[in-house]
């Protein structure tokens, strides 16, 4: 379905030369070739395209920066096995989706139908398309799965709507086990991991990162039955054994799991520039905030700074420093660290189900040394034109002269309207480049 009202872009309303649409929803001469793909042909008789599809990063910062930017969106169904049911693009009014990388269910989303679905069972995949033609480019992302809710049935209008809560495909994953379960000596992790999610769960769509495939287990790895262990929980300790990632899904709706990489060492995701303003995508407003809602206090008087790790899977001779045992201690870095509080607050942490190796107790072990540290870094609140090649863990970097010098920020959460464009985001800051 395709706006139809002027587009919003970073504060700019583009509005139309020729006026305001006509009450049968057509506009003027004039207007009609900077709304290709605005209006999605109500009213406009498009010409042939011959639009170019951006896949290098150049043509989609090219586009995404355009000052003609046209915003479409478009809406499948699906059963519960992932077949296409139907096109629902105009039974879809409104659309928001949200995804924080730090939740247990990374994505959730709102919409606003005007159809009846099997509520529980269907699932929708959201799509959005931005379209210049004076840049003449064009790119659609798929914006994830959804698992729908019984939503809020609205009356007195006419269609009747729907406001559906929806949710990524994690909440399968996070269900509880009901069983004690195990995984004997021996085995790959990450073929646990897939026998976790095809037999036990009936998944078949996931892409699992091969690089630790030879890694098995040394010992038996036990869960015992309680109520609050989810089979999510008995993955992600499978995967962090190896130093991977949790299990998150793609905007193609597929499980994946890849090897954890410091924020530091990852590549950009997207370049943001506030300076420029003939093409900036960012609001202009943002906010620096100290410390994010729901973290311990800005104060970070209880935070330790010296870390003691001890890997539960070193089988029978007791750990030692270099051998099951990892100490690691923050001397300088920031607010929390021996040098700012002139003290040393130890924190022993023994990791769940054990670890692989020495080596992925050190990975893991300095990735919850610096989320300690991160957890009082500088946050920045800020409003931007849509960024849809943004989905997971991404890396940003920022020019913004009232910020200071050029900066990295990893995306904690961030929130897309698909109908306007409007992306609220939040970021954590990762350091300064000079």
């Amino acid at each position: 379905m395709a706006v139809d009202t002027a587009v919003k872009r970073h504060n700019v309303i583009l509005l139309l030369r020729g006026g305001p649409p006509r009450p049968d929803a057509t506009v003027a001469e004039e207007d009609r070739a900077a709304l290709v793909g605005v209006y999605g042909g109500v009213g406009i008789d498009a010409p042939a395209s011959t639009l170019v599809t951006a896949t290098t990063p150049a043509q989609m910062r090219t586009l995404i920066e355009a000052s003609d930017l046209a915003i479409d969106w478009s809406m499948a169904l699906y059963d519960s096995s992932e077949a296409y049911v139907a096109d629902i693009t105009a039974d879809m009014t409104e659309g928001t989706i949200t995804r924080n990388l730090y939740r247990t269910l990374h994505g959730t989303a709102t919409f606003r139908l005007s159809r009846q679905l099997l509520w529980g069972s269907q699932r929708l995949g959201p799509s959005i398309t931005l379209t210049s033609t004076a840049e003449n480019l064009t790119a659609t992302w798929a914006m994830g799965r959804w698992l729908t809710s019984i939503p809020r049935r609205v009356v007195g209008a006419v269609p009747e709507s729907y406001e559906v809560e929806a949710y990524d495909k994690l909440m399968l994953v996070d269900t509880l086990v009901g069983r004690s379960y195990s995984v004997p000596t021996g085995t790959a992790y990450l073929a646990a991991v897939e026998t976790i999610l095809g037999t036990e769960l009936g998944e078949t769509s996931y892409e699992l990162d091969q690089s630790a495939i030879a890694t098995v287990t040394t010992a038996n790895m036990n869960w015992i039955l309680d109520d609050s262990t989810t089979w999510l929980r008995i993955i992600n300790d499978l995967l962090g054994a190896i130093a991977y990632e949790g299990l998150w899904v793609d905007r193609d709706g597929r499980y994946r799991a890849r090897p954890y990489t410091p924020p530091d060492e990852r590549g950009t995701a997207w370049f943001f520039d506030a300076d420029d303003s003939a093409s900036t995508i960012v609001g202009q407003t943002r906010t620096v905030v100290p410390s994010r809602a729901g973290d311990q206090a800005t104060d970070p008087v209880d935070t330790p700074n010296a870390f003691v790790f001890v890997n539960s899977d070193i089988g029978q001779a007791p750990p030692t420093v270099g051998n099951g045992i990892y100490e690691v201690t923050n001397q300088t870095a920031g607010p929390t660290s021996v040098a700012a509080r002139g003290r040393t607050i130890p924190l022993i942490t023994t990791i769940n189900g054990g670890v692989s190796s020495q080596a992925s107790l050190i990975l893991i072990g300095d990735a919850r040394a610096l989320l300690a540290q991160l957890r009082f870094r500088t946050h920045l609140e800020l409003e931007t034109g849509p960024v849809p090649p943004l989905w997971h863990y991404d890396i940003v970097d920022l020019i913004d002269s009232e910020l200071g010098p050029h900066q990295r920020w990893a995306v904690e959460e961030w929130s897309l309207d698909l109908v306007s464009g409007d992306m609220a985001q939040r970021w954590r800051s990762v350091q300064a480049v000079s």
